[in-house]
């Protein structure tokens, strides 16, 4: 079952991914110490996809798109300023955000179906 609605889910969460690393990696210099920009890039990549999120919410949803916004970018955060820090080139950057907005869509949509097994579909 794969609607039109689920597939805006990965999408978005692929958008916010890309948005929260490259957020924290315009913050992250490269050569700079790894936890404080890990701990920059979290705040700042999940403060980023918070304001992504709530220019979409309105027509995706709510609760379908702030909490999986959230973690994508913290993670995604996270992983880009990782990666800045230790001179990583803006394209790879950007598919890490990327592929942890996916990963994290998908991972909240089989947390969903397995809430939802019982329960009539909507």
């Amino acid at each position: 079952m794969n609607d039109p609605y689920r597939t805006l889910d990965r999408l978005l969460g692929v958008a916010l991914g890309v948005l929260g690393a490259a957020a924290a990696g315009l913050i992250a210099t490269p050569g700079a110490a790894m936890v404080p920009a890990m701990a920059t890039g979290m705040a700042v990549g999940m403060a980023a996809a918070m304001g992504g999120a709530f220019v979409v919410a309105p027509w995706a949803g709510m609760f379908e798109v702030m909490i999986p916004g959230m973690w994508a970018g913290m993670v995604a955060g996270m992983a880009g300023a990782m990666d800045r820090a230790m001179g990583g080139s803006w394209p790879v950057t950007l598919c890490l955000g990327a592929a942890t907005g996916l990963i994290v869509a998908l991972a909240f949509q089989r947390l969903d179906r397995r809430l939802t097994a019982g329960s009539p579909r909507r």
